[in-house]
């Protein structure tokens, strides 16, 4: 129970990888060749994890994030060129997200029409900026949290109850598409692979894995006393000293 403050940071951050992107490339990859591409599904999440824990280590041990950190260690014009390679990158992930949210509640709601539903999109990521405060109250933040949590935990249930419907497949022949096979050497299946794999190791997320858990970190080493907070200095006190 050490740590388990530290599971809604993790929630938060799963967040990126069951996002509209994920579901339409992996969608478009199970139909055309069914369980033979979760292999590229396997080893894209091992390479997510193990970038998402070298941010979160980043984060942990220096008290910055990763682009605090890109720009404290490395010169002007390299900061310039990835933030042109992260924003692109981010602006290509995005467009699946925002089309993918207009869609799914044109499904819902057939009246509001597509443009509307990318509106909506934009307008309840304003909302969600506007209510995280990251350096504010502990037990605000908390409640953001279990927020996500419970969508997160929707989408879970939902998924699971999708999966149940499945007949006549076997359990030995998803378990076989995780194993490497002549059909990711196809034309069509690369591309489906890349998909899945850009749709998986998103840049986002990374720089959001080594912001997100600085709060928690601050509040954890204030209360177990690792770290004194210095009260902030005043006009009024410098003067007078």
């Amino acid at each position: 129970m050490k740590y388990a403050g530290f599971i809604g940071p993790g929630f938060m951050i799963s967040v990126a990888y069951i996002d509209p992107g994920n579901y339409s490339t992996a969608v478009a990859a199970g139909a055309s060749y069914e369980f033979k591409l979760l292999f590229i599904v396997l080893l894209a999440n091992i390479i997510a994890i193990f970038l998402q824990s070298l941010c979160i280590k980043l984060g942990t041990v220096s008290g910055m994030d990763l682009a605090q950190m890109c720009r404290e260690h490395l010169p002007w014009w390299l900061n310039i060129f990835l933030y042109v390679l992260a924003e692109g990158a981010i602006i290509a992930t995005d467009i699946a997200e925002v089309i993918g949210t207009a869609i799914a509640i044109n499904l819902l709601i057939p009246q509001i029409p597509l443009v509307a539903g990318c509106a909506i999109s934009i307008v309840d990521v304003l909302l969600i900026l506007i209510f995280y405060r990251p350096s504010g109250s502990i037990k605000g933040l908390r409640a953001f949290e279990f927020f996500v949590m419970a969508l997160v935990l929707a989408v879970v249930i939902c998924f699971c109850i999708q999966l149940s419907l499945i007949k006549d497949t076997s359990v030995g022949s998803v378990f076989r598409g995780y194993l490497p096979s002549k059909q990711l050497v196809e034309s069509q299946a690369i591309y489906q692979a890349c998909g899945i794999l850009g749709a998986t190791v998103m840049p986002h997320s990374l720089y959001l894995g080594s912001g997100i858990v600085q709060p928690r970190l601050y509040a954890y080493d204030v209360k177990h006393k690792y770290y004194t907070p210095t009260p902030p200095t005043t006009a009024s006190s410098s003067s007078s000293s």
